[in-house]
């Protein structure tokens, strides 16, 4: 019978025909179990063209097999990451980052300490790392802003809002109607300063503050007009901050309300520098109303862009004033969806994503046009050519996208979303390149925000449970981080079981000691 010899990684594979290889294990339909499914397919033929297909197809093994132990409650977990790991050194696949993030996150966990008065998880609203990369800073939904050293979660500084929000007297007047939604002193957004000294908040409480992070002390609070609005004679007050950024230079501070309206605020001065008034109307409600979820500065300082829950996302020019730019769908002709457009600029401020339900979108500022659409789909394409791909119920039903951002060299786009994953995009083709799921329930988790750390080398993000992780999620790092926590190799009885001696046995990882 003719072998095929594959060089991987410096490592010979022998592999037998290629018919023998796809019936090797059920390899044309692999069942992980009851629950996870995961179906690989052959689309084009059953002969093997190329060294690249055969290692495409070992490696999708390996981490189909990681998966299958990793999900079993009484098998060896060490076992399932050493197999991820080989799958990972023969050609990197998201679903055997996904079995290493799976058992490793829990040690890069940052604790969340809890209510004072209550046994919930303050739920997180914001996060906001600083711009050395040491300090990660949550807002929060009970009126708190954490800020946590980043290497150890231990707790720098904790500020709570204080006071009362000016409010009109109800009980007084029948036909007032006042709107805040939220807790009333609800942390919404916060932001770093770039020089990391201040932190700007926005919350529920209609106010827009600048915190010294060394003290904790406030130095500025600014608010916004309160927007009225009469209909069937009752007057609706409609207060509250849900969006604020600082401009690169760190003179400005844009806000978004939840009455639609858009402020750009002088820091020195105190005052209002420019404001857009909430946008002609729709029908209020005490139930309904157009926030603006998310504003942002260009890194240029050129532009401030806003996502609206009017699904629009509009970017104004900070020296004309004007708007530039008004998107209300993608190119693929789907409706702006999201309820909570997250939005973002590249790092050469060219580029904007946006969150568009499933979707994330990307625009380009100079020809006006949508450059890339990524979705937020159930498939797994781990392939790049496209001939294989792994379809599974890894993850929740399909949910809308609630944060996007670039990586600092902006080759990287990553998204968080309700679907319960944060995924990295390549930001010039669009290919998903490693998913993070979050272990929360799978039918009502969700991951609430998602960024970079500064060296590009974790993501932070948090979830519906108030929980920050950190997450390794390149390959190398991957691989590195495993090989020095687990605390053996495989065993030769254990090789032969899961490869049938298709590759030479080795060290996996070779710090540790093999028989």
């Amino acid at each position: 019978m003719k072998n095929i010899k594959l060089a991987v990684g410096g490592l010979f594979v022998t592999t037998v025909l290629f018919s023998l290889f796809l019936s090797w294990r059920g390899l044309t339909s692999v069942a992980v179990s009851n629950e996870y499914r995961t179906q690989i397919y052959a689309l084009e033929t059953a002969q093997a063209k190329n060294d690249l297909e055969i290692k495409q197809l070992l490696a999708l093994q390996l981490a189909s097999q990681a998966h299958e132990i990793n999900i079993q409650q009484n098998s060896d977990h060490v076992v399932g990451v050493l197999l991820a790991v080989q799958s990972m050194r023969i050609l990197p696949t998201i679903e055997a980052a996904q079995v290493i993030q799976s058992n490793l996150h829990t040690w890069r966990f940052l604790p969340v300490q809890k209510n004072v008065d209550e046994d919930n998880v303050r739920i997180i609203n914001a996060i906001a790392l600083s711009p050395d990369g040491k300090y990660i800073a949550s807002g929060r939904v009970d009126g708190t802003i954490l800020i946590q050293e980043l290497e150890t979660g231990w707790e720098i500084i904790q500020i709570k809002l204080g006071g009362k929000k000016p409010s009109v007297d109800v009980a007084a007047n029948s036909n007032v109607y006042w709107m805040s939604p939220g807790e009333e002193n609800s942390v919404n957004s916060i932001a770093f300063s770039p020089d990391g000294k201040y932190i700007v908040s926005g919350s529920a409480d209609n106010t827009v503050r600048i915190w010294d992070v060394a003290n904790g002390q406030e130095i500025l609070r600014m608010i916004p007009d309160y927007y009225t609005e009469t209909r069937n004679g009752i007057t609706y007050y409609i207060s509250g901050v849900a969006s604020v950024a600082f401009s690169p230079d760190g003179k400005y501070i844009a806000s978004g309300g939840t009455d639609g309206s858009l402020y750009v605020w002088d820091v020195s001065s105190k005052k209002t520098l420019a404001k857009v008034s909430p946008l002609p109307k729709r029908d209020i409600s005490p139930y309904t109303m157009y926030v603006v979820q998310s504003v942002i500065f260009s890194p240029d300082g050129q532009y401030v862009a806003m996502g609206n829950t009017d699904r629009v996302v509009r970017v104004w020019d900070m020296q004309t004033q004007r708007e530039v730019v008004s998107i209300d769908s993608c190119e693929s002709g789907a409706p702006l969806l999201s309820s909570e457009n997250s939005i973002a600029f590249s790092p050469d401020s060219r580029y904007l994503a946006w969150g568009n339900g499933i979707e994330v979108c990307v625009w380009d500022i100079v020809v006006e046009q949508e450059v890339l659409i990524m979705q937020h789909d159930h498939t797994l394409y781990s392939i790049q050519q496209g001939q294989y791909s792994v379809e599974d119920a890894w993850t929740s039903s399909i949910g809308t996208v609630n944060s996007v951002t670039y990586s600092a060299d902006g080759r990287y786009i990553l998204s968080a979303s309700d679907d319960n994953t944060a995924r990295i995009w390549d930001a010039v083709t669009g290919q998903e390149i490693s998913r993070i799921v979050h272990d929360v329930d799978r039918y009502t988790g969700s991951v609430r925000f998602a960024i970079f750390s500064t060296d590009g080398k974790y993501v932070i993000s948090s979830d519906s449970l108030g929980q920050l992780n950190l997450w390794l999620w390149k390959p190398d790092d991957l691989i590195a981080e495993a090989c020095a926590h687990i605390p053996r190799n495989l065993t030769r009885e254990e090789w032969t079981k899961y490869t049938d001696d298709m590759i030479l046995y080795q060290a996996i990882c070779p710090n540790l000691p093999i028989e």
